[in-house]
């Protein structure tokens, strides 16, 4: 067995390498006019990821997860077996991002790993997933607001004035009331780092309290027969879904399998925590850099799994699912001093993944701009908060208009968020085990527990995954609106990939792999120092 100074160096080591890695990412960013400041840590991490992942779905939607799946069971074991397949990917992104701590990193692995053309393809259909998200977010704040307390007569007037477009009525006040909220958030993100994490914080202690309250109405009025039958096949005249939803399956594991094909939309969140890495604190616990990660999907699939249980038990599952938005419609039968906290609650929840997303996808647009792959001034921060402001009010607009677009168009859009998310995860597991193999020697302060077999084991499952979405007999296969989608904006990343190459080559910009293999061979040469280098 190693000896004991054998661990202490092979510790000091590990903490060498790791300062080497990031102050040689760091310094990269720094000779670019990064500036990023450093004020993260495990928990403002853990938040940013538990508030993304558990913010609108389960209010807007825990219904249809029923009726997909033909009864509450075979949806918690949807969500369940969801949550164990996914937490590998979190270890391969915490390999990855705590080896290579860039922003919006990545587009650096798969460029890394596989060339300028898959780091593109990677981070445009990235960018899509994620902006999607932000004025849905937006979008659901101001739904919120019609319908929770826009049908209560004292206050039909938030409903009063309204529009239609494209056969979808937008009620102005509620609209301007959500758009405000995102420009406050816009104003927060650009003010700094510690803001939004304050923000996130804050936000987990709110849905904790939320789900022990579910939990404790369920405990004294709820009964396990109102879970059963354990399988029904629910028509569209027995739905209360705003979309008409039906189960399109006719056995219980049929069921599981076609809910287990929506839950990655459910889970997308744990993946905004390494879009910020950069900021990380310098004094950060890099061998428990995981823990955030692996606990938002833990942490996320027991929450969801308290509310199916919780909201199916408290009378027959059946008419629960009858009802429209059957979440508020429960807080709504409440005693007054509990239902209107969880009518609060409900209100805001979007305000969490708003946040998230919106700095997720502000870091993924900023070092797209940093490698010059989308135009190069999406790389600007600034020199007082540290943020990277031109991305974070692309990022704002999109907020602020989320509220007045009809909520029929974003729903076709939503439908490709998963296809994005399982292509990101792929390509992530499918890098590190590349990584793995071209670059043994790159300081890794986090590893995959497993190795190779881990890695392994997830690009499959990231292949079954897809095969989901992709394969017409599959339960989740997506609809030709989808794919209409997915193929124009794979044609207009191909507009604006030519364009970029043109221009980086007429601009001079360093060449993106060129100064990714730099950061390595820096790492690498410092891998051995016995003290961690200073910036």
């Amino acid at each position: 067995m190693p000896s004991t100074s054998h661990r202490k160096a092979s510790n000091l080591s590990i903490e060498a390498a790791q300062a080497a890695a990031s102050s040689a990412a760091r310094a990269e960013g720094q000779s670019k006019g990064s500036g990023l400041h450093h004020s993260l840590g495990l928990f403002d991490y853990f938040s940013l990821g538990f508030s993304a992942i558990v913010g609108t779905g389960w209010l807007m939607l825990l219904g249809d997860w029923i009726i997909t799946g033909g009864g509450p069971i075979p949806a918690i074991i949807a969500f369940l077996l969801g949550a164990f397949l996914l937490v590998p990917f979190a270890w391969i992104y915490a390999e990855l991002s705590a080896a290579i701590p860039v922003s919006g990193g990545i587009v650096d692995y798969v460029d890394m790993a596989f060339g300028h053309i898959p780091s593109f393809l990677v981070g445009w259909f990235m960018m899509l997933g994620n902006l999607i998200i932000v004025p849905w977010e937006a979008l659901a704040i101001a739904t919120y607001i019609s319908i929770i307390w826009g049908s209560m007569p004292q206050m039909s007037w938030l409903n009063a004035l309204h529009y239609t477009v494209l056969g979808t009525r937008i009620n102005v006040i509620p609209s301007l009331i959500a758009s405000l909220i995102a420009l406050g958030l816009a104003a927060l993100h650009l003010g700094g780092t510690k803001l939004s994490a304050k923000l996130s914080r804050t936000i987990v202690w709110i849905l904790i309290a939320t789900v022990i309250a579910i939990a404790g109405i369920a405990l004294f009025h709820g009964s396990t027969d109102n879970l059963m039958p354990a399988f029904h096949q629910v028509s569209a005249r027995e739905s209360g879904s705003a979309a008409g939803e039906s189960t399109g399956v006719t056995s219980f594991w049929a069921g599981v399998l076609a809910v287990l094909a929506i839950t990655p939309s459910f889970y997308t969140g744990f993946e905004t925590i390494p879009q910020s890495v950069e900021e990380a604190k310098d004094d950060l616990n890099w061998e428990r850099y995981s823990w955030p990660m692996v606990g938002s999907i833990l942490g996320a699939a027991t929450f969801y799994i308290i509310a199916l249980f919780a909201f199916s038990s408290l009378g027959p599952w059946s008419g629960f699912i009858a009802t429209k938005l059957p979440v508020v419609a429960t807080f709504k039968t409440l005693v007054s001093w509990l239902s209107i906290p969880l009518l609060i609650v409900a209100t805001l929840s979007p305000v969490g993944p708003l946040n998230s997303f919106f700095s997720a996808v502000a870091h993924l647009i900023f070092e797209m701009g940093r490698r010059s792959q989308i135009p190069h001034v999406f790389a600007r921060v600034s020199k007082r908060t540290g943020t990277p402001w031109v991305a974070i009010l692309a990022v704002g607009v999109l907020s602020v208009v989320g509220p007045w677009l009809p909520s029929s168009f974003l729903i076709v859009i939503m439908s490709v968020t998963a296809f994005a998310f399982i292509i990101g995860i792929e390509m992530v597991a499918l890098s590190c085990w590349r990584l793995r193999v071209t670059h043994p020697s790159m300081p890794r302060p986090y590893k995959v527990p497993g190795g190779m077999v881990a890695i392994g084991a997830a690009a499959l499952i990231s292949v079954a995954l897809l095969a989901l979405l992709v394969v017409p007999a599959s339960p989740g296969y997506l609809n030709a609106q989808a794919w209409s989608i997915v193929g124009t904006w794979a044609a207009l990343g191909l507009v604006v990939f030519v364009t970029r190459s043109s221009a980086i080559r007429r601009s001079g910009f360093a060449d993106a792999s060129l100064e990714i293999t730099t950061v390595l061979h820096r790492q690498e040469n410092t891998s051995d120092s016995s003290a961690p280098s200073k910036e």
